[in-house]
């Protein structure tokens, strides 16, 4: 398995939390309609889940699946029993590797910033004006 960076691990576990796989390998196991719509997939979400069924445990294998995430630039990232996620490359490769603090600073000089004062009101208030006989 590769190690995974932040936004790498958030869609991992999003996609073990889905119970449903994206994508199904039947008895005819991995044949063109199947790679293009993988390769749609991780295009399209950057992380995909597959599930082999039953019929297909014969005939298709881990090795087979591992061929299949290299020919599609991506990698496998978990494996639980006959299901497999695999994440692009180009997800992994574009996760920020470090968490950055960005708190905001209000005044980047040091200085700080005056409290407790009002914003002054607009002086050309026609009620101020009104010069009401007194």
């Amino acid at each position: 398995m590769v190690k995974l960076q932040e936004l790498a691990d958030k869609l991992r576990k999003e996609k073990i939390r889905v119970h449903r796989a994206d994508v199904s390998l039947g008895k005819k196991g991995i044949h063109i309609g199947i790679i293009n719509e993988i390769k749609r997939l991780l295009k399209l979400q950057g992380c995909i889940k597959i599930r082999v069924l039953r019929g297909a445990r014969n005939i298709v294998t881990e090795a087979d699946i591992a061929k299949l995430a290299a020919e599609l630039n991506a990698d496998i990232v978990d494996r639980r029993g006959y299901t497999y996620i695999l994440i692009s490359r180009r997800i992994l490769k574009n996760s920020p590797k470090k968490k950055v603090n960005r708190t905001y600073t209000p005044n980047k000089s040091g200085q700080q910033l005056q409290t407790g004062t009002q914003p002054q009101a607009h002086k050309n208030n026609n009620k101020d004006n009104l010069n009401l006989g007194s």
